[in-house]
Formats: C-alpha cells, structure tokens, sequence
C-alpha cells in the first residue's frame, strides 16, 4: 500500500496488478467508528473507578436498557463490519445518516434517511447497504428495544480517489417489543 502512495505522489504511472491494488485499496479505505450510548453519570466511588486518568474500569457497567457499554459497542462495530462491506460508495461529498428503530431480535421497520447535501444516488447506496446486510444480530443481552443510528461519510470522485468511514450508535429504548 505504502509503495503504491508513494507511485501516486511521485506520480508514475501505475498499471496492471498495481492499478488493481490501488482500485481495491480505495474500496477498503473505510473506517468505522461505533459509539454506545453514554451512560447517566455515576456517584461515588463508581465515578471515581470510571474517571479518566484513573485506570480502566474492571468491569463493563450496564447502561441504560440493562446491556453494557461493552456489549453495545462490540454490537455496534458488527453492524458496521456488516453494512460498511455492502457500501458502495457514490461519487461526491457525502454524509448520510440512517436511523431507525430495532426489535430485540435484530430485526427493523420504517428507516429514516437524510443526506448532507441533498444525494439521492448516496442516500440509496445506504439504504442498500443496510438492506443487503440483514438480518442483523440480536440486540446485546438486557436491551428490548433500541435505536440504531448508521452515519456514513464518504468524498469520492470519479477518477479514483476517495476515503469513506461512517459509525453506529446504539440507544436503548424503553419498553418491550
């Protein structure tokens, strides 16, 4: 990877087995980031195992909804895994988020969709991928209900060059199926 950057920047002519490797490492560029839902602060001596500087905590606390952080997020960064495989990233600047709510047994309804600008090509290269991952996982042990929003970034043009990343964050809901 690093000599086919460092062709790039010298800009010599890439061809063949190299231009191949640089089309498949513009596809997997992508980054994800999972985010679980903050906790409400604690008290006491919990808040000072938990504050920064202070060492890790020894073990994953629930969050609200009865699932710990730490399932929430080896949660989310499947989901990720799934849905950033199935991406097929547009051309242009764009930021999608999808939101929309899960059943405990992974499965979803109605999805809400906005893009940043306005990308309808993005806004459905989304919703594909999201389409294209299911089923989802079950949600993490203790949470009945949840709110899955997917955040995905991408700059790409048509000559080869892009980068793309995105996140899912998970908030529990209350309530039962």
């Amino acid at each position: 990877m690093k000599l086919l950057g460092d062709a790039l920047r010298l800009n010599v002519p890439v061809t063949g087995k190299a231009f191949a490797l640089l089309a498949l490492s513009c596809t997997f560029l992508m980054f994800g980031q999972v985010e679980a839902a903050p906790q409400k602060a604690a008290s006491g001596k919990a808040a000072a195992k938990s504050a920064p500087g202070k060492g890790p905590v020894k073990a994953a606390r629930p969050a609200q909804g009865g699932a710990s952080q730490a399932a929430i997020g080896a949660y989310c960064g499947r989901v990720w895994a799934k849905v950033a495989g199935k991406w097929l990233v547009p051309d242009g600047n764009n930021h999608v988020v999808l939101t929309t709510e899960l059943a405990s047994d992974g499965s979803y309804g109605d999805i809400s969709v906005t893009s940043a600008p306005k990308n309808q090509e993005a806004e459905a290269a989304a919703m594909t991928a999201l389409d294209q991952s299911k089923p989802l996982d079950l949600l993490p042990t203790g949470m009945a209900r949840g709110k899955m929003t997917i955040t995905f970034d991408s700059k790409a043009d048509p000559h080869g060059d892009c980068s793309s990343g995105g996140s899912v964050r998970l908030d529990p809901l209350a309530g039962g199926n």
